[in-house]
């Protein structure tokens, strides 16, 4: 994410990792357990939950708007894989 922030590209490949995941309700949040970025701004043992859901969001969305001609996703948890299918109307 560092490196592509401000920076567009022909085409992005993109990993949505274990640090997002649905929750029981359904929803799409941020897992802390599961991000392992040493530089980033929270460490696992602080983060206040919605700054830190709010922070790994736009660490994807930064990722996933920076293709201008495609994209690849591939997705590390088949529950988010599924919703976010479902969210974009795409079927298989």
């Amino acid at each position: 994410m560092h490196a592509v922030q401000g920076i567009d590209l022909n085409y992005v490949g993109v990993i949505i990792g274990k640090d997002l995941t649905i929750n029981e309700k359904g929803e799409l949040v941020a897992d802390s357990e599961n991000y392992y970025d040493n530089y980033g701004k929270f460490k696992k043992n602080d983060p206040h939950p919605l700054q830190f859901d709010r922070f790994v969001k736009n660490i994807y969305y930064v990722l996933l708007t920076r293709g201008i001609d495609g994209i690849r996703v591939y997705f590390e948890d088949k529950k988010v894989e599924k919703a976010f299918k479902k969210f974009m109307e795409i079927n298989g």
